[in-house]
């Protein structure tokens, strides 16, 4: 059991608070408690996910954790993040734009688990849309199975208007109108800290695999 701890969230949010080099430094053995702690976490996690989705099965799969250093090009005066991700995806962290997998993202206030495609690549995502336009069907099967429902809201940025091909009122324009096909879920903080939470992370992922696994039929 590997799980994670109060003490990585504490970590966290006094990033938050103290956003800056030197405190970075002076708690730097604290940082890489909390990151041995979500590298456990996910090595677990993908352990779980190898029993139900064989793409994962490959010793050269492993789950991905984030860095804590923004990109110098976006951090404003505030160099690190307040949280980190793990990332569970085919061909790891370089495939991440390229394949839905699943994601868990903990920070103060924004712990959730999202599956599928963020901003795909545009031949990517007119596949999605032609498979929707020609045979709605399997998608929105997947989005009405009570295990999905149970679990998770589809989200994603979408177009104002109806994409480019596509008339205002076709019948299934609000599908069409996605710029990301994304299902989320979130955590309440207390949560993340139950005995059972990788348990109760696994099943969901279980439950996310029919997504994922649609959108990247649709990008081979």
């Amino acid at each position: 059991m590997t799980p994670i701890t109060k003490t990585t969230l504490k970590f966290f949010k006094d990033i938050q608070q103290n956003n800056n080099r030197e405190w970075f430094l002076k708690n730097k053995d604290r940082y890489l408690e909390v990151k041995n702690e979500l590298e456990n976490f996910a090595e677990a996690w993908h352990h779980q996910i190898m029993a139900f989705d064989e793409a994962l099965r490959s010793p050269d799969e492993k789950g991905y954790v984030f860095r804590i250093y923004r990109d110098a090009r976006f951090a404003k005066g505030a160099p690190y993040k307040t949280g980190l991700g793990i990332m569970i995806v085919k061909g790891g962290r370089p495939k991440m734009y390229e394949r839905a997998g699943y994601y868990l993202n903990i920070e103060p206030g924004r712990c959730f688990l999202v599956g599928g495609c963020y901003m795909p690549p545009s031949s990517w995502l007119q596949a999605i849309r032609k498979s929707i336009d020609e045979e709605p069907g399997p998608f929105k099967a997947i989005l009405k199975s009570s295990a999905f429902k149970k679990n998770f809201t589809l989200e994603g940025a979408k177009l104002k208007t109806s994409p480019r091909d596509f008339p205002r009122d076709h019948p299934e324009i609000e599908l069409l109108r996605h710029k990301s096909f994304m299902a989320m879920h979130h955590f309440e903080e207390r949560e993340v800290f139950e005995p059972y939470f990788l348990e109760k992370l696994s099943k969901m992922s279980k439950a996310l695999k029919p997504f994922d696994d649609y959108l990247n039929e649709l990008n081979q």
